[in-house]
């Protein structure tokens, strides 16, 4: 009984509830109309005062004419002055309200007036009492006004727009109409309501049944609602408790991990690039853009397979492989810079992939082996040259008798020739190819017998000066100029004798490139870091790619007729000192070579800053 009554009690609620909203809308729909009705009224009320007293100008102005008559264009000129839709006279008045008194009446009065006229008018004259207002067609009202003229009585019709007046006399109408239907519609559906607002608890008792909470048969729909929500928000609570600590734990091992593996490609000498399936960079560590000499920011983020705003073969060989959706074992490639220089790069791509194979994206791993190739190439220079030294050692001094014995018997065969009035010529030619030969041989002992190795701090510009003088004779008779751009107060550690030749070696070097043409070899230094910069360029082309690696070798030359030692005499005497040679660039335009040599370092441990007064 007590669920019953619970029951009832909020059925009872509902259809009270709903009573309350019927009659709060009804309420105010009232108001509505009331406000409306008497905005009305007032308008109507001000616009009467007016018609009338504009009935009151009228009237006086037809008194003063001979006859209450107005003529067509009387009527015009008064309607435009008063701003009226139109106006009539008639000549007299009925006498009585009698119905049918009134009708002979109009007949009579109205029988000058055309069949337009007349539907105008009739509804004026025989219902409206006079100075009243009524409504007519659209927006139009009328008035009638009684005023003598003579001896008779006059009835003025007066004929006015008022478009806000029709508006509010049409709209109450409306209201009213619209209310009652309403107001009907909400008595109707308001006997219907209770049920449907009854209906949703039904079905949520259902749906707690079907999912196992059982209630009683006699229980309350909204009662159990009720408890089944308060029991849901409960168990929630529950499980959001429970996730928000799972949560907080997975966060924490993901965080954790996140970072344990930013630490990892931090740690990295290796470059790492990875790219996911869409093709999109989106992870780079600090080595791989120090390899490539990009910024991060130029290539994460950044599809591979428009060059991830980069063009280098790097970036090339990772979108290929992502277009091959296949792995790239390791492979060294050349990476040019952008400010021209090349690196070795060692390359090895891997496929990422899910448990069932899916394609998720490639990782990249690279390395910067310029160091250990270029250590590679002085080990095997060092390897050759050193079997060179043992080979030249032992077959020097047997050369050098042999060939002195040919020089000396040539000389002496030479002698008496030209005692006997002989020709001497090809005998010249024997001595010149043994001059020649024991001069390669002097070559050849240079790398048997090791330096003389005195360093000691020398003025750069002093000693290219004397580079410069020693290389001139050779240089005017090859119309070839020597430039030098160097600071006057540049100071080196080096043997003098020895680095001038090692100089004078890749100036012969240049000299020789030119092939018998003018031009020019330019020679400028700069203090870098801790190192002397120097660097030898030409314009008289470039060497073969398929022996710039190999340049340093001994007998590798890429002209016709060169012993291919100089170079290597001069990259034996820049180890000598600790420095390096290289290859910087080698073009159709021309060469460039870079020694570098160690900096002075001042007392207090730090490298002596040097002028930028150069000398050319």
């Amino acid at each position: 009984m007590a669920t019953i009554s619970r029951n009832h009690k909020f059925g009872s609620t509902v259809q009270l509830g709903i009573f309350t909203i019927v009659i709060l809308l009804l309420f105010l729909n009232v108001s509505a109309n009331y406000i409306i009705y008497h905005i009305w009224e007032m308008h109507k009320t001000q616009i009467s005062l007016a018609m009338n007293h504009l009935a009151v100008e009228i009237s006086r102005e037809v008194q003063m004419l001979d006859e209450p008559v107005l003529g067509e264009t009387m009527s015009s000129q008064i309607c435009q002055s008063f701003e009226l839709s139109g106006l009539a006279i008639l000549p007299s008045v009925p006498e009585t309200d009698d119905p049918s008194i009134r009708w002979r009446w109009y007949l009579t009065a109205t029988k000058h007036l055309n069949v337009s006229e007349l539907n105008r008018i009739t509804p004026t004259v025989l219902y409206a009492k006079s100075t009243e207002l009524i409504p007519g067609e659209g927006d139009v009202y009328s008035l009638t006004y009684i005023f003598p003229a003579g001896n008779e009585k006059h009835l003025l019709v007066l004929y006015k727009e008022f478009p806000t007046l029709s508006y509010l006399d049409t709209t109450s109408r409306r209201m009213i109409i619209f209310n009652l239907a309403a107001l009907a519609i909400i008595m109707i559906l308001s006997l219907l309501l209770r049920r449907y607002i009854m209906a949703p608890f039904r079905k949520m008792r259902q749906a707690a049944e079907e999912a196992g909470r059982a209630q009683a048969a006699d229980a309350d729909e909204v009662e159990l609602v009720v408890e089944e929500y308060r029991n849901m928000i409960g168990e929630l609570r529950e499980k959001e408790t429970r996730l928000v600590e799972m949560n907080r734990v997975i966060s924490s091992r993901a965080d954790r991990l996140e970072q344990f593996n930013a630490h990892i490609l931090a740690s990295m000498n290796s470059g790492l690039i990875s790219v996911d399936h869409k093709g999109i960079v989106n992870s780079i560590n600090m080595a791989a853009a120090d390899i490539l000499a990009e910024s991060v920011d130029g290539l994460i983020g950044k599809p591979i397979l428009s060059g991830a705003g980069s063009t280098n073969e790097v970036i090339s060989a990772i979108s290929l492989a992502y277009q091959e959706r296949k792995s790239k074992n390791y492979t060294e490639l050349d990476l040019t810079l952008p400010n021209g220089d090349i690196r070795k790069i060692g390359i090895t791509i891997s496929l990422i992939q899910d448990e069932k194979g899916s394609f998720l994206g490639i990782t990249a791993v690279i390395a910067d082996l310029t160091e250990l190739f270029q250590l590679r190439k002085s080990l095997e220079r060092n390897d050759r040259l050193s079997a060179l030294g043992e080979m030249s050692g032992g077959l020097a001094h047997q050369l050098r008798n042999t060939l002195g014995a040919i020089l000396g018997y040539s000389r002496l065969v030479r002698k008496r020739l030209v005692a006997n009035d002989l020709s001497s010529e090809y005998v010249e030619a024997i001595e010149q190819e043994g001059t020649e030969a024991e001069n390669m041989i002097e070559k050849f002992l240079s790398f048997s017998r090791p330096f003389e190795f005195q360093p000691a701090e020398e003025n750069l510009a002093e000693l290219l000066e004397d580079v410069r003088a020693s290389e001139g004779a050779r240089v005017r008779s090859n119309h070839i100029g020597i430039s030098l751009v160097v600071p006057d107060d540049l100071q080196v550690i080096c043997d003098r004798l020895l680095i001038k030749q090692a100089l004078c070696n890749i100036v012969d070097n240049a000299i020789g490139a030119y092939h018998g043409l003018a031009g020019e070899i330019r020679i400028a230094a700069a203090a870098e870091a801790e190192t002397i910069q120097i660097l030898i360029e030409d314009s008289a082309g470039g060497i073969p790619e398929s022996i710039q690696h190999r340049i340093f070798t001994p007998f590798v030359s890429s002209r016709p007729g060169g012993t291919g030692l100089g170079l290597s005499l001069a990259a034996r005497i820049v180890d000598l000192h600790e420095g390096n040679l290289r290859l910087k660039k080698s073009t159709p335009q021309g060469t460039v070579f870079e020694l570098s040599l160690p900096a002075p370092v001042s007392k207090n441990g730090h490298q002596k800053s040097e002028s930028i007064t150069a000398r050319n």
